[in-house]
């Protein structure tokens, strides 16, 4: 993740966000912003005119990064019933694999990329390595060179207008910056709504050649908004050290960690093999890509809803409960289901609850920690959550060929909800810990 310093000295930032949040009821009435800019610090206010441009370019660009990890679930149901049937399901999987990992982790390079290039060049990077690597995976018709395109090239693209959009909210809003962030990250849910029924529609109808070109023309468009608008509000120059490992000394940072990464252990599970769980209720493969839309319409509710609620509730505690809640009914409704009805409560449940993780734990970090280590946390902690999907992901699929004999999915769904437990039983750790220990400097 990128770091958040800005170029200025220490004293002089301290003064640019002092005034910002000390005297903006006073700019007003003394005439101190003029045409947008604060003539006092030579900088725009945050939360106002230009910031909006940057949430909703920030929010389309979550739409396609984010919303297509959902569309992952229609692609791994095809390699897997189709295109690479006779292969091993844990070779196919690589595929989602990889491209799943580089999108979280490959964003640790961002920092670096924009001390040289900036803000701006760097969006554009990532919106060419996207665009080039979907087009590249259209005449791919092997495993390993789908890998290497959809994987390594588009999720390393992805990754950079992943970390870059979030960066941008971080700068430009400051009293709603929790707002910002959280209508932005529910683009991801959003455009699953999008890209699930596109993604399963010219596959049926044009064939994966054509649907991975429609794709990188769509990547496209909602990239552009922030290669044209994306720039710091602030003077800013970010740290090129992105991670300090000095970090994981500290307790919330590993249980934390620990915790994100048996959640994304089991969150995996039915990310990529419910759909094709439905098929063995003989439901066709176009009715059980589709149904994805019901668990991303469930977590926009959920994540704007937990949003909401850890304004008063601490955030620890809704992710807590919904960890809990998800291994519960991965475990009993999706594990002893035997009918579309059981199935539908148990999707509706879990995109409501068992996804509250990936949209809280940046609060928490952010109410721990102080602005400068902010985005360092942020980058060791979706650093584990990519190692999680890197090992995840093959050995479910081992799972799922060697004891499932690719037919039965009850051994993927207990490991999927015995970890989600796990994590709960770590996050509870978490707590216990908070009430002791001091609040870092």
């Amino acid at each position: 993740m990128v770091n958040l310093s800005s170029g200025l000295d220490k004293k002089d930032l301290e003064k640019v966000i002092n005034h910002e949040e000390g005297n903006s009821s006073e700019t007003n009435n003394e005439g101190h912003i003029e045409n947008g800019l604060d003539q006092n610090t030579g900088v725009k206010p945050p939360d106002e005119g230009y910031s909006w441009l940057i949430l909703i370019a920030g929010l389309l660009n979550f739409m396609i990064s984010f919303g297509s990890f959902n569309a992952f679930g229609v692609f791994q149901t095809y390699y897997l019933l189709t295109r690479f049937k006779e292969y091993d399901a844990g070779t196919v999987s690589w595929i989602s694999n990889v491209t799943i990992t580089m999108t979280l982790v490959g964003g640790l390079s961002a920092s670096y990329i924009i001390s040289i290039i900036g803000i701006r060049k760097t969006s554009i990077l990532g919106a060419a390595l996207g665009v080039i690597g979907l087009l590249l995976a259209s005449f791919s018709d092997k495993i390993w060179q789908l890998v290497l395109t959809q994987g390594i090239i588009y999720g390393y693209g992805s990754s950079l207008i992943v970390n870059i959009s979030l960066l941008m909210q971080a700068l430009w809003f400051e009293k709603r910056r929790g707002l910002a962030i959280g209508i932005v990250s529910s683009g991801g849910a959003i455009g699953a709504l999008i890209m699930v029924p596109l993604v399963t529609s010219t596959i049926n109808n044009l064939g994966i050649k054509w649907s991975f070109r429609i794709l990188a023309l769509i990547f496209l468009a909602s990239t552009a908004l922030g290669c044209i608008f994306y720039k710091p509000r602030l003077p800013f120059k970010p740290n090129r050290k992105v991670i300090d490992f000095k970090m994981l000394k500290d307790p919330f940072i590993v249980l934390l960690s620990l915790g994100g990464f048996f959640m994304q252990f089991g969150y995996n599970v039915p990310l990529l093999f419910f759909p094709a769980s439905l098929r063995s209720l003989g439901y066709e493969q176009t009715f059980a890509t589709n149904f994805i839309m019901v668990m991303a319409g469930a977590s926009v509710i959920g994540r704007l809803g937990s949003g909401q609620l850890a304004d008063i509730i601490p955030p620890l505690y809704i992710v807590i409960f919904g960890n809990v809640v998800a291994g519960i009914i991965i475990l009993t409704l999706w594990y002893l289901g035997n009918s579309l009805s059981t199935y539908t409560i148990f999707y509706v449940l879990f995109g409501l609850f068992g996804i509250n993780f990936h949209s809280l734990a940046p609060s928490m970090i952010s109410s721990r920690y102080s602005y400068d280590k902010v985005s360092q946390v942020n980058g060791l902690l979706f650093l584990t959550l990519g190692i999680s999907v890197f090992i995840s992901i093959p050995v479910i699929g081992h799972i799922f060929q060697k004891l499932g004999k690719r037919i039965v999915f009850d051994h993927i769904i207990v490991f999927g909800g015995v970890s989600y437990l796990i994590s709960s039983a770590i996050l509870v750790i978490l707590g216990i810990y908070l009430k002791r220990a001091p609040q870092p400097k």
